[in-house]
């Protein structure tokens, strides 16, 4: 089973990289979730120092790091993952993607966007494509592990 993880709002960015990843990933911005997150089993992500004490007495696992490359590279733990717009989930609701058809995708898609394979979230209805964001993604990823 792969991991999940709930994120606090001090690390949005790991939150989004780890959803463009495919990883389950909630988003908190007061730790309301952290309960939640003892009982279902999510690992903490968090440098606010407050949170980590609260999850320790609720035995939540938690990662936490000074940088969000150090974050990442903990997480991680040596395997690279896979970047794929097939695999990813929704950067903004953490909603599962599924393929969208092209003429409908371009439609909906941006002026100027050329691509021929498109995702939308099943939740919010956010249109993705793979753009030089996964390159970037990629790029990143092979230096975390």
């Amino acid at each position: 089973m792969e991991p999940r993880y709930l994120v606090d709002a001090m690390l949005g960015n790991v939150a989004r990289k780890l959803r463009m990843l495919g990883y389950d990933t909630e988003y908190t911005a007061d730790g309301a979730s952290l309960e939640g997150a003892a009982s279902s089993g999510r690992i903490l992500v968090t440098k606010n120092s407050a949170l980590l004490r609260r999850a320790a007495r609720l035995h939540v696992t938690t990662i936490t790091g000074d940088a969000e490359h150090t974050i990442m590279r903990r997480l991680l733990r040596g395997h690279m993952p896979t970047v794929s717009g097939e695999r990813a989930r929704c950067a903004i609701c953490n909603g599962a993607t599924e393929e969208v058809p092209l003429r409908e995708a371009l439609d909906r898609a941006p002026p100027g966007i050329m691509h021929t394979k498109f995702w939308g979230c099943v939740s919010c209805g956010h249109l993705y494509w793979e753009g030089t964001h996964m390159d970037r993604l990629r790029e990143a990823a092979r230096d975390w592990i």
